[in-house]
Parts: structure tokens; C-alpha cells; sequence
């Protein structure tokens, strides 16, 4: 018995016609689909906080650290002051400190205090930095500014910044609010509360500590 030959399908002008348009369907699919990855893409590239790594903060900060007037800033609003008045040691140190503060603030970092450890402020989150990494950048900042270097370099004047910054940058507890829950994400914080949820920027006074690598 003889096999039967095998038949193909035979490429009539329907058939062609039908092969196209599938052909033409994936190529569209495609095309969107490549399309929505592009908005996406473009998405997350505006909508994430680009913030720098907490290692670098202090050595960011000490990039801008300039030269301070110290005597027109302890005397400018005091009255009484005149060409006699000198600077003392509490002038150079809280100015030093409060100066440093405010370039952070400036960037929108930070730099705190809360019980008894210490922390860096990015942008996005908190993050706990050494005692002895956060002693020898103050340090190196009051000198920057113009304290003297044996001054500046001395234990005594190092310990007492260090002090003064325990002082000044002396974060409180934030409100606890147990009807509304924070959520860190890479494009901000979302809030979920009892009556609604929305993506916000991150506020440092909320003091988290953590950030999910992801967007909303």
C-alpha cells in the first residue's frame, strides 16, 4: 500500500494576506509594548528622588564649607557690641555647629541627634553614622570655617564642639499618629490613612529610617 503524499497548504493570496496581518499584529504589539516600557521608564526617571549615599554627606557638606565671619555673626544684632568686643570660645562653637546646620538644611539633608545615637538625613531616609566619624567632620568643618588650627585640632575644643553639636542637632520624637501609615518607597513616602492614601515627598521630622527599593 502506497503512503498517501503529504499535502501543504497551498499560498493563496487569503492565506498571504492572513500571514500578513499577523505578522503586522505582532509587529504592533511589539510596538506598544516597547512603547510602554519607554513611559515607564521615563516614569521612574522623574518621579524617583535621586539623593546621594549617606557615606557622603559629611564629605559633601565639608565641599561647601566656607570661611565665617565669626564677629559679624556673634555681634551683628547685639547693640552694644563695638570695635572692643571679642570673640569667645561658646561664639566659635555655636556658630560652627549652627553653620554646618544650615548648609544641610540648605541641601535638604540633615544632621541629628536622637537619644543616643547619631544620623544623616539624604534626602529620602535616616541612617546612623559613627560618634567618631561625625567628631572628626565637625572638627575639620569648624577649621574650614576658620577656627584656628591648633584651636580647631585640640581635643578640648573637639570635645566641646561635639557637645555643642549634641546640643543643636538634638532631633525630638516625632507626633505618633497610629491612624496613618508611612511607607518609604524610592519616589516618596505613601501615606495610608483612614480616610485616604497619597505618594508625598519625604520629610525628614517624619525620622524613618528605612526606604523600599521600588516606586509606587
Amino acid at each position: 500500500m502506497r503512503d498517501e503524499p503529504q499535502s501543504y497548504p497551498v499560498e493563496t493570496p487569503e492565506y498571504q494576506e492572513k500571514d500578513t496581518k499577523k505578522l503586522q499584529d505582532s509587529k504592533v504589539s511589539l510596538n506598544d509594548l516597547r512603547s510602554q516600557i519607554k513611559q515607564e521608564a521615563t516614569h521612574l526617571k522623574h518621579s524617583a528622588f535621586v539623593f546621594p549615599a549617606h557615606e557622603q554627606i559629611m564629605s559633601q557638606l565639608l565641599g561647601q564649607v566656607g570661611a565665617v565671619k565669626f564677629w559679624e555673626v556673634a555681634f551683628k544684632d547685639n547693640d552694644k557690641a563695638d570695635e572692643n568686643s571679642k570673640l569667645e570660645k561658646k561664639h566659635y562653637l555655636i556658630i560652627s555647629v549652627e553653620e554646618i546646620m544650615r548648609l544641610a538644611r540648605d541641601n535638604k539633608w540633615g544632621l541629628c541627634r536622637k537619644g543616643a545615637f547619631f544620623y544623616t538625613f539624604n534626602g529620602a531616609f535616616w541612617k546612623s553614622i559613627e560618634k567618631d566619624d561625625l567628631k572628626a567632620f565637625l572638627r575639620t568643618a569648624a577649621e574650614q570655617m576658620g577656627v584656628e588650627r591648633f584651636t580647631a585640632r585640640h581635643f578640648e575644643f573637639a570635645d566641646h564642639l561635639f557637645k555643642q553639636f549634641n546640643e543643636t542637632g538634638y532631633l525630638p520624637a516625632p507626633k505618633e499618629n497610629k491612624e496613618v501609615v508611612k511607607i518609604n518607597l524610592t519616589n516618596g513616602t505613601f501615606e495610608i490613612g483612614t480616610n485616604r492614601q497619597f505618594l508625598r515627598a519625604p520629610d525628614q521630622a517624619d525620622f524613618i529610617t528605612h526606604q523600599l527599593p521600588f516606586a509606587y
